[in-house]
C-alpha cells in the first residue's frame, strides 16, 4: 500500500524518519505527538476544506486490557473505545451507547506454514501439510479440523450474533459478486466425521501443536475465537499449547520471517473490496508479499499470470472464483464469520457520531459531535 506525501516537506524535514515524527497531510486534524506504543495526539484544523471536526482534541491511547477500557468508557475518562461482543451486559445504557460498524471485516483461521514447499522453512512434519499441502492426508487433516468447529455456535456464543457465517475465507464469500458461488455453504460440523478422517491421515489419537491467541485491537474478539478453536480441536484429539500474544511484534515477525509452522491463529481482516485487492497487496497469500498467511503455486499462477492481467472486473472475478474454489475444495483456510465492529460511546461527551461501513477501525471522528 502507498500514501501520497508532500515531497517539498518530506526533503527539507530530512526523509523518512523525520517524516515520521513530524508527519502532515490534509485531512481534518494535524499532528501533536506520538508515544510509540502508548498514544497519538491530534488537533482539529479550524475552517478545514472538508469539515472543521466537532472536537478540539483527539487522542488515541492503546488500552490492551478490555475491562479497563470499558471502565474508562463508563467513568468519562475516555469517549470511546473497541469492545468484544461478550462485553455488550456490560455497558451501563445511562451511561454509553453501542455504535455498530457494519462489514467491518472477516475473522478465520489460518493453518501456519502453508508456503510453497521449496522454501527454507517449510515443514513436511507439519501435519496439515506433509511434503506438499495438496497431498491426500495434508487435506484430510485440513478438512477434519474445519469440520471439527461449530460456527453457529461461535456466532451465537462467542460473537453474540453480531457476525454471519462465511463458506470461503478472504473476501470470497460475498453474494453477487463476480467471484462468488452459489456452491459455497458453511462446512458442516461433524466431530465424529473429523475424528475418521484424522484416523484416516495417520493420527487417529491425533497429534501437539501450538496456536496464538491474539486480541487485536480493532477486534479483541479474535482471541476468543480462536480459544474455541482450540477447544473444538481438542475434542477431536489435538493437543493445542496456547499462548496469547500481541500482533505485533510477536506474530508479525513470524509471519516476516515465514516460520509459522505448527503454529494455528485467527486473525481478523478489515474489510477489503475485492479478494483480488486483499491477495495482490503487501500481504498475505502470494509468495512475492512482505507478510505471509500461506502461499501456493495454484494461487499464485492464477493470480500473477491470470487475474493480474486481467482489467475486465468479470472476467477477473471468475478466475477468482476459481481460487474461491481451490480454496473451498482443500480447505486451505478456516472460514469463521463475517464480524461487525462494536464501540462504546460515552453518551454524556459523544453525541452524534456513525463511522462509515467497511472498516474495522475507529475513524471519521471528525465528524464525532460533542454532547
Amino acid at each position: 500500500a502507498t500514501t501520497i506525501v508532500p515531497k517539498r516537506y518530506f526533503e527539507e524535514i530530512g526523509g523518512e524518519l523525520e517524516f515520521r515524527n513530524h508527519p502532515i497531510s490534509n485531512g481534518s486534524f494535524r499532528f501533536v505527538s506520538h508515544d510509540a506504543n502508548l498514544r497519538v495526539v491530534l488537533e482539529a484544523v479550524q475552517n478545514h476544506w472538508l469539515k472543521t471536526p466537532g472536537f478540539d482534541q483527539v487522542r488515541f491511547e492503546k488500552v490492551p486490557e478490555e475491562a479497563t477500557r470499558i471502565a474508562a468508557v463508563l467513568s468519562g475518562s475516555a469517549d470511546a473505545a473497541v469492545i468484544s461482543p461478550k462485553s455488550k451486559a456490560e455497558l451501563d445504557p445511562d451511561k454509553t451507547r453501542l455504535v455498530r460498524i457494519q462489514q467491518s471485516g472477516e475473522v478465520f483461521g489460518i493453518f501456519g506454514g502453508m508456503f510453497l514447499p521449496t522454501r527454507d522453512t517449510y515443514n513436511p512434519n507439519t501435519p496439515w501439510l506433509g511434503s506438499d499441502p495438496l497431498d491426500e492426508n495434508s487435506v484430510k487433516v485440513r478438512h477434519a479440523m474445519n469440520i471439527a468447529i461449530d460456527r453457529d455456535a461461535i456466532i451465537e456464543k462467542v460473537l453474540f450474533g453480531e457476525a454471519d457465517p462465511v463458506a470461503v475465507p478472504w473476501g470470497f464469500d460475498v453474494a453477487g459478486a463476480p467471484w462468488h458461488s452459489d456452491r459455497w455453504v458453511p462446512y458442516e460440523y461433524d466431530p465424529d466425521k473429523a475424528k475418521q478422517l484424522l484416523a484416516e491421515a495417520g493420527y487417529p489419537n491425533g497429534f501437539e501443536t501450538n496456536a496464538y491467541d491474539v486480541p487485536l485491537a480493532y477486534y479483541p474478539a479474535n482471541a476468543d475465537v480462536m480459544q474455541v478453536l482450540a477447544g473444538y480441536w481438542r475434542d477431536i484429539g489435538i493437543t493445542i499449547n496456547e499462548t496469547t500474544v500481541e500482533y505485533r511484534p510477536t506474530l508479525r515477525t513470524k509471519l516476516v520471517d515465514g516460520t509459522t509452522d505448527n503454529l494455528l491463529y485467527t486473525y481478523t481482516q478489515p474489510l477489503t473490496y475485492s479478494p483480488y485487492i486483499y491477495f495482490g497487496s503487501a500481504c498475505c497469500f502470494v509468495s512475492g508479499g512482505v507478510l505471509y498467511h500461506l502461499a501456493t503455486e495454484f494461487i499464485d499462477d492464477k493470480w500473477k499470470n491470470e487475474a493480474n492481467k486481467e482489467y475486465d472486473a468479470v472476467k477477473q472475478g471468475a478466475i477468482m472464483a476459481e481460487i474461491g474454489d481451490y480454496i473451498y475444495d482443500n480447505y486451505i483456510g478456516v472460514p469463521i464469520a463475517a464480524t461487525r465492529t462494536l464501540i462504546a460511546v460515552n453518551v454524556n461527551t459523544v453525541g452524534e457520531w456513525q463511522p462509515s461501513p467497511g472498516r474495522s477501525f475507529i475513524h471519521y471522528v471528525a465528524y464525532a459531535e460533542p454532547k
